[in-house]
């Protein structure tokens, strides 16, 4: 794979498969998801002014698509869990916490 166009001069290959890949991963780990915006935002910037293949420019838009919903994802459950829920979610204890076995039969 040559990083040379022959009509533009040099360009960077795109990244799309890996942004594609980290908005994936995105979902369960919002790191990733973090990664894939930046990424995609750095490669969509570089598309329009010509330094970046835009051959890549569908699955880059795609990853940067899924890492949104996954980040918009997390951000509810965290929002729910923040605010509506009772604990129980992080800690693991149960509905009414350490008190729920002592008073079960």
């Amino acid at each position: 794979m040559s990083n040379q166009d022959h009509s533009s001069g040099n360009i960077a290959p795109h990244r799309g498969v890996l942004i594609c890949m980290c908005g994936i991963l995105g979902i369960g780990c919002p790191v990733f998801g973090i990664v894939a915006l930046i990424l995609a935002s750095n490669d969509l910037a570089g598309m329009a002014g010509g330094s970046v293949d835009p051959a890549g420019a569908g699955m880059t838009r795609l990853g940067r698509t899924i890492a949104s919903i996954g980040l918009f994802l997390f951000a509810v459950v965290l929002l729910y869990a923040l605010l509506w829920g009772d604990g129980s979610l992080m800690t693991g204890t149960g509905v009414d916490g350490p008190n729920d076995a002592a008073t079960s039969p």
